[in-house]
C-alpha cells in the first residue's frame, strides 16, 4: 500500500530559509541516482527564490512557506524508479495547475519513494491552509492517479 505522508514540523516551515532546506533536502543529488527530478511553475536553477518570489508578489511570504510529503511504495506496487517518475509526475501536474512545486524520487532506503514540495502560495496568490477538505481533494486526485497504476 502506498504510504502519503505530510511532513509538518511545529514552526519548522515557517522561517524564509524553509524553502531552501527542504529543496536542497529533496533534490540531494546522493538520493537521486537515476536523476527523476520534476518542476512546475518554478525556476529550476532556483526553485526556492521563485517561489519566493510568488509569495511575496502575492504579500503572503509570512507563515507556513512551504508544504512538503512523502509517498513511499510497497516493493509489490512499485518495484522500479521509472514507474515511482510517472506518478509523481501525474501528481505534479495536478497540483502545479494552481502551485509552484517539485518532486524527487529517491532511490537510498529499501522502499522507493518521491518526496513533493510546493509553494504555500499559489499562482493566483490563494493560500494553501491544508484544511481537512483542501488535504482531502488532494488526497483523492491522488488515489485516482494511483489507480491507474493498479495501486489502492
Amino acid at each position: 500500500m502506498a504510504i502519503h505522508t505530510t511532513i509538518n514540523g511545529k514552526s519548522k516551515y515557517h522561517d524564509h530559509e524553509s524553502k531552501q532546506d527542504v529543496i536542497d533536502y529533496i533534490l540531494n543529488p546522493f538520493k537521486i541516482p537515476s536523476g527523476f527530478i520534476g518542476y512546475m511553475n518554478v525556476d529550476p536553477r532556483n526553485p526556492a527564490l521563485s517561489m519566493h518570489q510568488c509569495s511575496a508578489l502575492f504579500g503572503k511570504d509570512k507563515g507556513v512557506q512551504i508544504r512538503h510529503f512523502v509517498v513511499s511504495f510497497d516493493r509489490n506496487e512499485v518495484r522500479d524508479s521509472a514507474t515511482a517518475n510517472a506518478i509523481a509526475t501525474e501528481f505534479m501536474n495536478y497540483i502545479g495547475r494552481e502551485y509552484p512545486v517539485l518532486y524527487a524520487v529517491h532511490e537510498n532506503t529499501d522502499q522507493i519513494h518521491f518526496h513533493m514540495a510546493f509553494n504555500n502560495v499559489s499562482l493566483t496568490g490563494k493560500r494553501y491552509y491544508g484544511t481537512k477538505s483542501e488535504y482531502y481533494a488532494m488526497l483523492s486526485a491522488f488515489k485516482a492517479i494511483l489507480r491507474k497504476y493498479g495501486i489502492y
